[in-house]
């Protein structure tokens, strides 16, 4: 049995590994998802190479549910109608502090996929500490919709 372990301060094999093992576990999503795979070595010493996957599709952008208050004093917590829009028309974030994100279930599931195919690079040893420092997992925060 071949196996290479990756430790402390990944190197540039290591991206490409966890790119091919991302392209393999996601290749009948690449395309009708639009997903763009970029995968970086570290650019620190903690953990291991950093992944970025972003698409064009809208339906999985995030969103924010609020209420639009039926008074007419605009967003609040009171009666009035429900909006559900996406983050991607916020152009400076939350939009108001009653605001909701909501990650949409494809999404949801998407991302699930993509940290189950991630799980095998990363250590699980007895203790939180020598987990923390030997973390090789890499570092993987959601699609992103981009325009």
């Amino acid at each position: 049995m071949n196996s290479t372990i990756y430790g402390y301060g990944h190197t540039k094999e290591a991206s490409t590994l966890v790119r091919e093992t991302l392209k393999q576990a996601l290749k009948r999503d690449i395309k009708p998802f639009g997903l763009k795979i970029s995968v970086t070595k570290a650019n620190s010493g903690y953990g291991g190479p950093r992944v970025k996957i972003t698409t064009n599709v809208l339906a999985l952008d995030k969103c924010y549910e609020y209420i639009i208050n039926s008074d007419g004093s605009g967003m609040g917590n009171g009666p009035g109608k429900l909006e559900n829009k996406p983050c991607s028309e916020f152009t400076y974030g939350r939009p108001h502090h009653t605001a909701r994100l909501v990650t949409p279930e494809l999404t949801q599931k998407l991302n699930d996929h993509i940290n189950n195919a991630l799980r095998q690079f990363g250590k699980d040893e007895d203790d939180a500490m020598t987990d923390y420092f030997n973390n090789t997992t890499p570092l993987f925060y959601g699609v992103q919709y981009e325009a």
